[in-house]
């Protein structure tokens, strides 16, 4: 494996060089017990002991990429570092920046960012050798790291903080290190920032509180508004519920390699397969293939229809000239399943689909139904908080003076009460009714 070149120089305190200082160095594995190794390279535990020169100088050969701990006791060093995977002379003794943190965040309009902050230790004795400061990042821990930001180096500052805008992996990993033109730092232990991007809905919280949250009070004790995740949380949670309920898929989702077995008599009737999920938004890919066979043969997307749109998630297939015999071949011989001499051949159509609605294309009874179920676990949180969380009455008394407050608020039943039983109801109407329009087992086909 490659190595770098680490050296140092070491002298007394009128600056005269010092001979055979010992410098230890010993690899330092990122977790106890655990082995330092490498694509089939590992390193011993034990230290090995380095002496400097009559210049005061010591230099070591290590292995690019691993951790080591160098101490030198003379001089009261002890320091944990990479070994830089090019070929950089070792400055200062191992002094490099150190990442304190990459906390992420979501804004309201749900973009995702992330703030690294970044501490200079021994900042003054860093600015002696460096000028700058580099931040570099990357989607995966061992892939490019790309410099995304510079600092010049101030007198006087410690902390370098940088945020990061519109986050497209859901894990960012960055490091940092100082340079001067060609005079390079090792680098920092590099930190990763890991989120989530908010959910694609079907329904945006600004419509949730528009549209079924109007005249609630959505704000705690101090008067600070609800966090947007709450609103992202049961909306994204009405959405499952439903889906599950309806036994339908609503967010759009990818499916590849589904599997059909084939029936012979289906295929009198134009090739005729229910895919598992629906409603169908778009059919990507429809394959043949024997387990015998090394590759299948895909049929022309222009073959396929789509029954009633997608909606039913019915498929069949019409050849657009000729007959589909003549293009469904094994080497050497027809297929015969056209032909209706087999009853069933199991597992040999694959399905490459995308299921669900699009977001903005959800019908509005849908919708509705997501919206009310979304905004009851909004509004028992709301209604808890009324006049106090779990406040029923409130009374306010001086000489000469009182005021007594009632909410709807009890034991049982929350400060919004009459509107979440009124969804409640809504819903319980509403279910039966969606259930017959787009459930499944309610749609009939006939070929």
């Amino acid at each position: 494996m490659a190595t770098s070149a680490i050296t140092g120089t070491i002298k007394d305190a009128i600056g005269q060089a010092v001979e055979n200082v010992v410098c230890l160095i010993r690899p330092e594995p990122a977790a106890v017990n655990a082995a330092q190794a490498s694509a089939g390279v590992g390193l011993l535990a034990e230290p090995v002991e380095v002496l400097t020169d009559d210049t005061g100088v010591f230099s070591m050969d290590l292995t690019e990429g691993f951790r080591y701990r160098l101490t030198i006791d003379a001089i009261g060093f002890d320091r944990v570092f990479v070994c830089p995977t090019d070929d950089t002379e070792f400055h200062l003794l191992g002094l490099e920046p150190t990442i304190e943190g990459a906390a992420t965040a979501v804004a309201e309009d749900g973009d995702t960012s992330a703030l690294i902050k970044i501490k200079v230790d021994h900042e003054r004795t860093v600015r002696e050798r460096f000028t700058t400061l580099v931040l570099e990042a990357s989607d995966t821990l061992g892939g490019v790291y790309a410099s995304i930001k510079e600092w010049d180096l101030i007198a006087g500052i410690t902390f370098y903080d940088y945020t990061e805008e519109d986050l497209s992996s859901s894990t960012r990993f960055y490091r940092a290190r100082y340079k001067k033109a060609t005079d390079l730092s090792p680098y920092s232990d590099i930190v990763a920032a890991e989120y989530s991007k908010p959910e694609e809905l079907h329904l945006s919280p600004e419509e949730l509180k528009t549209l079924y949250l109007f005249g609630a009070d959505l704000t705690d004790d101090d008067g600070n508004p609800f966090p947007r995740r709450i609103y992202e949380h049961y909306l994204a949670a009405a959405t499952d519920w439903l889906a599950k309920k309806l036994d339908i898929d609503l967010s759009p989702t990818e499916h590849v390699s589904e599997v059909q077995d084939h029936y012979a008599r289906d295929y009198g009737r134009w090739g005729y397969f229910q895919l598992d999920r629906y409603p169908v938004i778009k059919l990507r890919k429809v394959l043949f293939k024997y387990p015998s066979m090394t590759d299948g043969v895909e049929i022309s997307l222009d073959w396929t229809v789509l029954t009633e749109g997608g909606a039913s998630g019915v498929v069949q297939i019409v050849p657009g000239q000729g007959n589909i015999a003549d293009v469904l071949l094994i080497p050497g011989s027809l297929m015969p399943i056209w032909s209706g001499r087999t009853g069933r051949v199991p597992g040999v159509w694959r399905f490459d689909y995308r299921s669900g609605f699009e977001i903005g294309a959800l019908p509005a009874d849908l919708k509705h139904a997501i919206g009310m179920m979304a905004s009851i676990g909004v509004l028992n949180i709301a209604g808890d908080l009324v006049a106090g969380a779990g406040i029923a009455t409130k009374s306010v008394s001086l000489p000469g003076l009182s005021q007594s407050i009632g909410t709807t608020s009890s034991a049982t039943n929350s400060g919004y009460g009459a509107r979440i039983i009124e969804y409640q109801k809504e819903l319980k109407d509403l279910i039966p009714n969606l259930q017959r329009y787009y459930g499944k087992g309610t749609r009939l086909v006939v070929v």
